[in-house]
């Protein structure tokens, strides 16, 4: 293996163990409402409370997704094309959802239903912590992958 591609295969390791870290990050930042929802009822037994759910929806999708990118940094060093083409599909699929998302929440960004209520940036956090690793590991594995087709 030359150095170059020894150094790219390091690089793309390092980005996916941070993407890695990120998701087990953005689970854990979803963590508190599930937490408030078990500890303190609501008072109205005939309203839904959906407190939490963010966090078991994220906990039951993006968990899998680390596992399966923790195994493909582990394997990158001993077989790079398989585990760089599985890190570039689910990352493309993660960017995917979160442009689907983006498109069919742009009629409603104004919208607040509850005025009173004050912005929560944690969630801006945890999609920030789930789409930019994903971008910059297709960045790099998209980088990697023209320098090798020029060098033949």
């Amino acid at each position: 293996m030359s150095a170059n591609k020894s150094r790219a295969v390091k690089v793309l390791r390092v980005t996916v163990v941070a993407q890695v870290f990120a998701i087990v990050a953005a689970i854990l930042i979803s963590a508190p409402n599930f937490i408030d929802k078990l500890t303190q009822p609501v008072a109205c037994h005939a309203c839904l409370d959906f407190r939490g759910v963010d966090f078991v929806f994220y906990g039951v999708f993006f968990t899998p997704v680390a596992l399966v990118l923790a195994l493909a940094a582990w394997q990158l060093p001993r077989r790079p094309r398989l585990a760089t083409a599985l890190v570039v599909v689910i990352d493309l699929a993660i960017l995917g959802l979160a442009a689907y998302t983006v498109i069919t929440c742009l009629p409603y960004l104004g919208v607040r239903l509850d005025p009173d209520a004050p912005p929560y940036p944690w969630d801006w956090v945890r999609d920030a912590l789930i789409v930019l690793p994903a971008l910059a590991n297709v960045l790099l594995a998209g980088a990697a992958g023209v320098r090798r087709f020029r060098s033949g």
